[in-house]
């Protein structure tokens, strides 16, 4: 999964960011968040959230958001 070379760099520079804050989210046992929250939460622009995770694939439902903890065990790979 640590393949990054289709990743630009200020999306890779996200990352521990999006990661620190599921982390959050999951302490706080929150079990889903959409785009626009979670850009309330990290100052990034929910259009920029919804790229980034766009490149990992399907990581969201529309109408749902992501998936709390199975976030954070994504993002730990990374």
């Amino acid at each position: 999964m640590s393949d990054y070379q289709h990743l630009s760099k200020a999306t890779i520079a996200r990352l521990p960011q999006y990661y620190r804050t599921f982390k959050q989210l999951q302490l706080l046992r929150t079990e889903r968040v959409n785009s626009q929250e979670l850009g309330k939460l990290t100052q990034i622009p929910a259009a920029t959230i919804r790229h980034d995770f766009s490149l990992f694939g399907e990581l969201g439902k529309s109408g749902y958001g992501y998936a709390v903890n199975d976030m954070v065990n994504f993002l730990a790979d990374y």
